[in-house]
């Protein structure tokens, strides 16, 4: 048998005389192959990065969504439904629309989801009518145990009240929780709270929401539990897997990184999913603005996904130069700013919302504003009061 072998042999080219055509065509030949050899290996070596990342992000929603190696964590935080009804979009199911009577949405208010006019909230004025409702168009199944919680605000202090109903079939019966309005605040947010009693949940129904309150009202941010009231992760939140925390005083702060690339709105109604009363992250001092650096450059997918920019919960959408943290009921003005050098310039006219945008040499993250279209990775922040979480009572609480 016979082996044919074929190989190539480079001669270094001596000069003093012109290249030879087929010389020259090999050479030219041969560069290119080089240049696209250096161009593979660098997207390779990309490539490879890339993966890692998602691999750590696939690892990290595992131990978020079903707790260490695959199984269900003690601190997952679906151990219940929530149907959450922010009134920011419309849902194609109807999970969460309300067929309102006397009520209008509106955005010329800051609502209780954003604290902010870029919030939508629903709105009953009583120049005409004696009173309002909110019906729930979703059927809600058969538990165990329901709890009922919205925010509401009164212009001004007035008589009246606010019944809740269940209906079972085409009547309603009588209310199961009033919430009297004596002695309620003007101009908060209260929390009102209910709990139906179990003979009510033995057939599917629908909620109802009835006021008599005769003042401007605003009803935002309706939650839904197929649990009792004192449930964890219903009035104060359990930490996903994956998440870091940070205790100052008595207030203990939760953060969730999402690598997600979202729109500033959507990356907010993504917090919101987390836990209701969950904002972007709010950096309110140099200690935590150390802290969450610190955080950032430990993990691989937050220091790659700051090369582009990380949202945090600021913005001077309401007031042009005059920032604050949304997310919660009231809007929070900076008490604290890590901005970069020639920051915020509001370049163009439409840089409203704000992110950890500039890396230093010292791998701290200063600030910058862009614009709130632009899609970037985001931290969550979850903060709540710790000496309020065994007895679960809180300020402006309204609990049947």
């Amino acid at each position: 048998m016979q082996y044919l072998m074929c190989m190539l042999v480079i001669l270094p080219y001596v000069g003093g005389g012109p290249v030879h055509p087929r010389t020259e065509k090999s050479c030219i030949a041969m560069h290119t192959f080089q240049n696209t050899y250096d161009v593979l290996k660098a997207k390779l070596f990309d490539i490879n990065a890339e993966m890692s990342l998602l691999k750590d992000d696939l690892d990290n929603a595992i131990e978020q969504t079903c707790g260490v190696l695959g199984t269900l964590g003690t601190g997952n935080t679906h151990l219940y439904q929530l149907t959450y009804c922010n009134f920011e979009e419309k849902d194609d199911d109807d999970e969460c629309t309300f067929r309102p009577e006397h009520f209008v949405i509106n955005q010329d208010v800051s609502d209780h989801t954003f604290g902010s006019t870029l919030g939508h909230v629903y709105t009953y004025t009583p120049y005409y009518y004696s009173g309002s409702k909110l019906t729930s168009v979703k059927m809600f199944q058969p538990a165990n145990a329901y709890c009922i919680r919205f925010y509401f605000k009164l212009q001004a202090a007035a008589a009246g009240s606010i019944k809740l109903y269940l209906q079972v079939g085409e009547h309603p019966g009588y209310a199961f929780h009033t919430i009297p309005a004596t002695s309620l605040p003007a101009e908060k947010w209260i929390l009102a709270e209910a709990s139906p009693d179990q003979e009510y949940l033995q057939q599917p129904f629908k909620i109802i929401l009835e006021n008599s309150i005769r003042t401007i009202i605003y009803i935002d941010d309706i939650m839904v539990y197929n649990a009792r009231c004192d449930t964890d992760g219903i009035r104060s939140p359990v930490c996903p897997f994956g998440s870091f925390t940070r205790k100052e005083g008595t207030n203990l702060s939760c953060y969730t990184f999402h690598p997600e690339p979202l729109m500033y709105v959507d990356a907010i109604k993504s917090c919101k999913r987390v836990w209701p009363d969950a904002s972007l992250l709010q950096i309110e001092s140099a200690e935590e603005q150390t802290y969450i650096t610190y955080q950032i450059n430990k993990s691989r997918a937050m220091t790659y996904a700051a090369d582009f920019g990380i949202w945090i919960g600021g913005n001077d959408v309401d007031t042009e130069h005059k920032f604050v943290w949304i997310g919660n009921e009231n809007p929070i003005p900076f008490n604290y700013t890590n901005w970069h050098q020639g920051q915020p310039n509001n370049m163009n006219g439409d840089q409203d919302c704000v992110m950890l945008q500039y890396r230093t040499n010292n791998n701290d993250y200063e600030w910058g504003d862009v614009g709130c279209a632009e899609k970037h990775s985001f931290i969550c922040e979850m903060t709540y009061d710790v000496s309020h979480a065994s007895s679960h009572q809180y300020p402006n609480t309204v609990i049947g």
